[in-house]
């Protein structure tokens, strides 16, 4: 049995060298490499979150791969701090915002308790947009928003489903 097993091992190894199929130390040491790069910027997240949880505003990658951390305030100052934590200071771009997670997060909370009035289906935030998304059935009136009136409108993104849902269990 140990034979067949030893046969077979060595078929195998050399119909991977005759198709040209071999490992491929270069893309693990890019992996490697990519996976360094990441666990930095989630270091530099959790800093951002316990340091500066007033003006971090969110990390998001974009659809071409680039790193941002959100910043309300974005000085020169800050840039250089939160660069000078990271082993790779070149694989980020820091973006100014308007709003911070924490403000994000009072508003998501505050739509979520009036879900009845605004007739609400989803909330949820779009941290690369910097805003609340709130999905109703029906176009936000004077009277729901007046719920929201201590925050600035444009905080929220509202979009309308005119399907209503039905939760129909199992």
């Amino acid at each position: 049995m140990k034979r067949n097993l030893t046969l077979l091992m060595l078929i195998l190894k050399s119909l991977f060298l005759l198709s040209g199929i071999a490992p491929n130390t270069h893309y693990e040491e890019r992996n490697l490499e990519k996976t360094k790069r990441d666990e930095d910027h989630g270091t530099i997240a959790i800093y951002l979150q316990n340091k500066h949880s007033d003006i971090y505003g969110g990390t998001y990658t974009s659809i071409d791969g680039e790193k941002y951390f959100l910043l309300t305030e974005a000085t020169p100052e800050i840039k250089k701090e939160i660069k000078g934590k990271s082993a790779y200071p070149d694989t980020f771009l820091i973006k100014k915002v308007q709003y911070s997670v924490k403000q994000l997060e009072a508003v998501k909370r505050k739509v979520s308790e009036a879900v009845d009035v605004l007739d609400l289906q989803g909330v949820g935030l779009d941290i690369e947009n910097n805003k609340v998304v709130a999905i109703t059935t029906t176009t936000p009136n004077a009277k729901n928003i007046d719920i929201l009136k201590d925050n600035d409108p444009g905080i929220i993104h509202w979009k309308v489903n005119k399907e209503k849902s039905i939760y129909e269990p199992l």
